[in-house]
């Protein structure tokens, strides 16, 4: 990754990534990070630092907010039958959520 012919593609866990991702601005690299950038306020605040100083792009990708069950969800709630909902916690394991079925009787469930 600090190769200058080398854009790279790093898969570590997020405690790394203030490390590994201030290496790879110091190295003018372009960053690109799905979803947790860091586990602490402090960590994410070295890697946006790095990435200020180095003159790089830190981008963070959600892909959760446009997945099938995300839109569902807030196709589900935008009408408000059920009032305001404020807050809506879902969970993805590795890129597979709970699939929503629909049942013989025409109505959908998890």
């Amino acid at each position: 990754m600090l190769h200058d012919h080398v854009s790279g593609v790093v898969c570590n866990p997020p405690p790394m990534h203030p490390e590994v991702m201030g290496a790879a601005a110091q190295a003018g690299k372009q960053i690109c990070t799905e979803k947790v950038r860091a586990p602490t306020v402090e960590g994410c605040d070295r890697i946006i630092a790095a990435a200020g100083r180095a003159g790089v792009q830190l981008v963070v990708s959600i892909p959760q907010l446009c997945s099938g069950e995300t839109r569902w969800a807030k196709e589900a709630i935008a009408p408000r039958r059920l009032g305001e909902i404020p807050f809506v916690h879902t969970r993805v394991w590795h890129g597979r959520s709970a699939k929503l079925r629909s049942t013989r009787h025409g109505r959908r469930r998890w």
